[in-house]
């Protein structure tokens, strides 16, 4: 099992690095695992994008996840927060729930406790970083519950009453992010000066066209991989198959590998929506020209910012397949933030294949598959 942190979104090649070193590290056998360390998803767009990236990129399950640290704010001190990434990481594909830490520290020597100096140095507040460590944990190092032990509590007994249902459930998303760590790799260590580069990649842009789908329009969006079993089945015919025509978004570049261009190819001549953000690739994995890609009928949206590729996927896609909507629009451009806890609160994202996230509805499309009981 390999414990993999979430990747950053800003910077230039950031997140391409993060694809590539994330899949280099996952051989085949190794169980991926993920902390989530990214701040809060109910108060932050890029906290949440992360999130969901990190996990579904290599179906992770959750490792270590914050139930009590408040040294970048108070979301973590009560239940709320906690159990709103909890159920997040069901929604988003994992097994498990990973409480960290499970008691408070009130002490610990001198040789490990933070810099004072280097916290100011860093614009901290060193008063937040003296003991306890994890003031919020769940109970404390004497055995007294803290409020987070609520939460603890709550989530074994929903994972008691509907583990089952979890693990044995999942629906078919709207639209696909097609990542190729081939192609990710050309933007992963930008050659030159990229101080000034502020501007996200291709990757960057469709993560966050993708999130606003899912966000503002309510509509499931998956990550996959070139091997990826949805990429390998068969294109089907978008006409008759009864529920909705495919919507593949791929970050694009001037190198794919040429199984993944063959796939895609294959789909978009088969009537399925193919999306290429920025360039489409003109060479494969070997540095061969290569052009099948090219050759198809793709829509090709050039590099700009994610409300312009976003505009494009609405115009694309099929009609939103709603399951949950995690935040409503309060005007254009606007989102409005969920409080965890309130009525608005999310408790389901969006639901993946292969692994579930809350019994089916009558009015979506989720099939169901038994796959075992989930975990806690």
């Amino acid at each position: 099992m390999v414990n993999l942190p979430l990747p950053h979104l800003s910077g230039a090649g950031a997140l391409e690095a993060w694809v590539c070193r994330a899949t280099a590290v996952v051989p085949d056998g190794t169980l991926p695992g993920n902390t989530s360390w990214a701040g809060s998803a109910a108060l932050s767009d890029e906290a949440l994008a992360a999130l969901w990236f990190g996990m579904r990129l290599l179906r992770s399950d959750t490792l270590e996840d914050n139930w009590g640290f408040t040294w970048d704010g108070d979301a973590w001190a009560t239940p709320q927060g906690p159990v709103h990434h909890a159920l997040l990481g069901l929604a988003f594909g994992s097994t498990t729930v990973a409480v960290y830490t499970a008691c408070t520290t009130h002490n610990w020597p001198a040789q490990i406790a933070p810099d004072p100096d280097g916290l100011r140095r860093e614009g901290k507040d060193p008063a937040r970083y003296e003991p306890p460590y994890c003031q919020g944990a769940p109970p404390d190092e004497y055995g007294e519950s803290r409020p987070n032990a609520g939460g603890v509590l709550l989530l074994s007994r929903f994972l008691e009453r509907f583990g089952d249902e979890l693990a044995a459930c999942h629906s078919s998303p709207a639209a696909r992010l097609v990542v190729d760590p081939v192609t990710a790799a050309e933007g992963a260590w930008p050659v030159g000066d990229v101080s000034r580069a502020v501007a996200p990649g291709p990757l960057g842009t469709a993560l966050a066209a993708c999130v606003r789908l899912m966000i503002q329009d309510g509509q499931e969006v998956d990550v996959v991989l070139p091997d990826d079993s949805d990429l390998l089945d068969a294109p089907g015919d978008p006409a008759s198959d009864g529920v909705m025509t495919p919507l593949w978004v791929v970050a694009g570049g001037h190198v794919m590998s040429r199984d993944l261009q063959a796939r895609l190819a294959a789909r978009a001549s088969a009537g399925e929506r193919v999306v290429v953000v920025e360039a489409v690739p003109d060479h494969d994995e070997n540095g061969a020209p290569c052009r099948l890609l090219a050759q198809a009928p793709v829509t090709v949206v050039a590099a700009g910012s994610p409300e312009t590729l976003h505009r494009t996927l609405v115009g694309t896609g099929p009609a939103p397949s709603v399951l949950t909507r995690v935040r409503s629009s309060a005007s254009p451009g606007r989102t409005t933030r969920a409080t965890p806890g309130s009525s608005s609160c999310p408790t389901a994202l969006t639901d993946p294949p292969r692994r579930g996230v809350v019994p089916p509805r009558a009015s979506s499309t989720w099939t169901s598959r038994r796959t075992g009981g989930a975990s806690s």
